[in-house]
């Protein structure tokens, strides 16, 4: 087995990882930005969040 293969492969799934966390990171924040619920908080029966009162 080539000695350079696992940490490429290490280096590529930890890129994938780190594309993947910042991809759901962008969508919670918009979505809080806008307002909207997960489906999660809907089953739940959870309220809606009130805005940030924060600048």
């Amino acid at each position: 087995m080539d000695v350079g293969l696992v940490p490429a492969l290490f280096a590529i799934t930890l890129l994938i990882a780190l594309v993947f966390g910042l991809y759901q990171y962008r969508k919670v924040t918009r979505a809080r930005r806008e307002g909207r619920r997960s489906v999660q908080a809907e089953v739940r029966g959870e309220p809606p969040p009130r805005p940030d009162r924060g600048g």
